[in-house]
């Protein structure tokens, strides 16, 4: 039964017990002698009894305004506060209140999901045990701050999700403080922030490429800029090289033509000399000429089927009477059997005259130069090859790594003044590569070096 029919049932007591009171005074006033002596009572009742019932209708019609306003107050306040857990529940941050024992006393459902929690069930659960070990000192201390201050404390923390994920929060402590001065509470509003530590963490990761990018470019940079600075080196080295080369024969078969047009007694020296030097100028062209070849790839091997022994042999016998003209032992050993190589026959004997006038200009006179051809498995596969030794003074090893660059003319040729360009071994080493062949030093300074190339037998 609803307040306001349990006042109504009142009213209707009361009107019932004002009409019987006035039943009494009709039926008494039918009798005169008790009429006589009643007259007094209800003379002074009648008055009284209708005040009360006068009374009790003003005070049932407030009441029921009362009653009326207070029940709408009611049902606002419900309408409110339904409203208000709407919003509390609907929103995406994490929202709890706890006690500073961290024991809960209420947490939206937002906050229930991401610990995997009940709404019904979590008032007095351990908020501590609800994060990762590592965040519960933080959390400690965040809410001693809190408990301190009137202001608002952030903090952040690891949570392991009902899924087992871990996930970042930021929380904001406040404390409330009890009207009545009981113990206080604090609320906590979290968000998550597990996309930013990912988007940061990918950001730093990006970061850190990136930098290793700068890095890497810019060591590929200064080497760069480096070999622009050794290439710039070696171009001085190789014009002024270049240009001695060019110079010497010229200013020989200048002098020499000069002293054949005074009739000397002996012209075939003189001749002799001019074409020495001229060859010279020859071999200094065609070293310009295959490197820019080389270089710009306008050279193709004719390839054909070669027998080594003859195109070596065959190179050998032009440099005999030069060789004798120096004071060498020039000493050939042909491997017994022909070697058949799938190569280009003039590519190949340039290759051997490279190595055959090196050998011959760096040794000294009374010395030897020993050329041999054989045949020898290499990596598992059947190979022809030469090698060109000498004596002279050797390769310094830390010059060896150098040898087969472009323009590099080691210690030993500004020892003994010896020609060149510092083309010869690039060249031949390029020349070799392109037959799928290898070229190879040893060398013990102070005695000899040898050179000794590979060839894939046909």
């Amino acid at each position: 039964m609803s307040s306001h029919n349990r006042t109504a049932l009142w009213f209707a007591v009361g009107l019932a017990g004002a009409g019987l009171i006035w039943h009494m005074v009709v039926h008494l006033a039918a009798n005169p002698w008790l009429s006589q002596q009643a007259s007094g009572f209800i003379a002074y009742l009648l008055p009284h009894a209708l005040f009360f019932v006068i009374e009790g209708v003003v005070l049932f019609l407030v009441l029921r305004a009362v009653l009326a306003r207070r029940d709408d107050s009611i049902q606002l306040a419900e309408q409110h506060q339904r409203e208000l857990d709407a919003l509390i529940n609907s929103t995406i941050d994490l929202i709890c209140r706890f006690r500073p024992d961290y024991t809960l006393v209420f947490a939206n459902q937002t906050f229930c999901a991401t610990h995997g929690q009940q709404a019904n069930t979590v008032p007095g659960v351990d908020l501590l045990a609800l994060m990762e070990p590592d965040s519960r000192p933080v959390l400690r201390d965040a809410v001693s701050r809190a408990l301190e201050v009137p202001n608002p404390v952030e903090v952040e923390t690891l949570a392991r999700s009902a899924q087992g994920v871990t996930r970042h929060i930021q929380w904001i402590l406040q404390r409330i403080d009890a009207q009545d001065g009981a113990e206080p509470l604090l609320q906590a509003v979290g968000r998550d922030v597990t996309l930013r530590h990912y988007a940061l963490h990918e950001l730093e990761q990006h970061r850190s490429r990136l930098e290793d990018m700068v890095d890497e470019r810019t060591r590929e940079l200064q080497a760069a800029n480096q070999r622009l600075r050794e290439l710039s080196s070696v171009k001085d080295d190789m014009i002024s090289n270049v240009s001695h080369e060019l110079r010497s024969p010229v200013t020989s078969i200048k002098l020499h033509a000069y002293l054949l047009g005074e009739s000397p007694p002996d012209p075939a020296k003189h001749l002799a000399i001019i074409n020495r030097e001229t060859n010279r100028l020859e071999t200094l062209v065609d070293d310009l000429l295959t490197f820019s070849r080389l270089d710009q790839e306008q050279i193709t091997p004719e390839l054909g089927t070669i027998d080594l022994n003859e195109v070596v042999g065959g190179y050998v016998n032009d440099r005999m009477l030069l060789a004798q003209e120096a004071g060498l032992a020039l000493t050939y050993e042909p491997q017994s059997s022909p070697l058949h190589c799938h190569a280009d026959p003039d590519m190949i004997g340039q290759v051997v005259g490279i190595l055959l006038t090196n050998a011959l200009n760096y040794t000294p006179s009374k010395g030897s130069v020993t050329v041999r051809t054989f045949r020898r498995d290499l990596y598992d596969r059947p190979h022809a090859g030469f090698a060109i030794s000498d004596t002279g003074p050797g390769v310094p090893r830390e010059e060896r790594e150098h040898i087969f660059s472009r323009f590099f003319r080691g210690s030993a040729a500004h020892k003994t003044n010896a020609p060149g360009t510092g083309l010869g071994l690039s060249i031949a080493q390029t020349i070799v590569q392109m037959h799928g062949g290898r070229i190879h030093l040893e060398s013990t300074p102070g005695h000899g070096a040898t050179f000794t190339v590979y060839l894939p037998l046909t």
